[in-house]
């Protein structure tokens, strides 16, 4: 999962366990985490970052800007003794990376039956897609940078 850098944001956890495999609903503190950023050793995380039970061992993860300020791969840890959760693996990325990934979301959600996209090598992606009647239309997306941080994007049907 793609989190943005620098920015406070809530997470869901994996399901936290007791030693006899039942999930733990009881009380989470900051100091019951260690966060590895990219790649660095683990550390506790940021004194203000909260657990709040949500259901079956479910725990809401509030991290601060301080948690999300380093790009690169987080592992989110639980280290508790005689409770276990997987590792949470996130990606923290630029807020760039993260609006391109939200408009790859909409277009999907849009064309929901794509069945291709081909990038053509030369600035512009072909996507396929078949309607509700089965039928395959191609649709040809042309991007560019007119402005360095921005894109635009025409599209031809």
């Amino acid at each position: 999962m793609n989190i943005q850098v620098g920015l406070a944001q809530t997470i869901a956890s994996n399901i936290v366990l007791d030693t006899a495999g039942a999930p733990y609903t009881g009380a989470l503190a900051y100091t019951d985490f260690k966060i590895s950023k990219a790649g660095v050793a683990s550390a506790a995380p940021n004194a203000s970052m909260t657990a709040t039970h949500n259901a079956q061992g479910s725990f809401a993860l509030a991290l601060t800007a301080a948690d999300t300020g380093t790009t690169g791969t987080m592992e989110i840890m639980l280290d508790k003794a005689d409770y276990m959760m997987a590792p949470i693996r996130l990606d923290v990325v630029s807020a760039a990376s993260v609006a391109e990934a939200d408009s790859v979301k909409i277009l999907r959600a849009i064309l929901g039956g794509v069945t291709a996209i081909t990038d053509n090598g030369d600035g512009t992606s072909t996507i396929a897609y078949k309607d509700t009647d089965g039928l395959t239309t191609l649709i040809s997306v042309t991007c560019s940078n007119t402005v360095k941080g921005s894109r635009t994007a025409s599209v031809e049907g």
